[in-house]
C-alpha cells in the first residue's frame, strides 16, 4: 500500500484495524453457556471404551443408549401460510 508520494506503509493485520462501530448480536441477547459434564468419562457399558462428550449428560455412548422416539414439532401450514400456535 502506498502513502505519500510512493512511500510504502506498513502492512496492517486484522488486529491492527479499528473495531467496527456496529456489532451483530442474537435477538434477546447472548445465549446461556451450554452445560458441561466432567471430561474423561467413559461409557458404562461393559467392554466399551468410548469417551463421552463433555456435553453428553448420559452415562452411555450413542451406540449403547436405548433408542427414544424423536418428535419434530413444526407449525402446520395452511392455505394462507403458517398457522400461529
Amino acid at each position: 500500500m502506498l502513502g505519500r508520494v510512493g512511500m510504502a506503509l506498513p502492512h496492517k493485520t486484522h488486529r491492527d484495524r479499528a473495531a467496527p462501530a456496529l456489532r451483530a448480536s442474537t435477538v434477546g441477547g447472548d445465549a446461556p453457556a451450554s452445560r458441561r459434564y466432567p471430561a474423561g468419562r467413559v461409557c458404562r457399558e461393559p467392554g466399551c471404551d468410548t469417551v463421552l462428550s463433555v456435553y453428553n449428560p448420559r452415562e452411555l455412548c450413542g451406540q449403547h443408549e436405548r433408542p427414544s422416539p424423536f418428535t419434530h414439532r413444526v407449525a402446520r401450514k395452511t392455505k394462507l401460510g403458517f398457522r400461529r400456535s
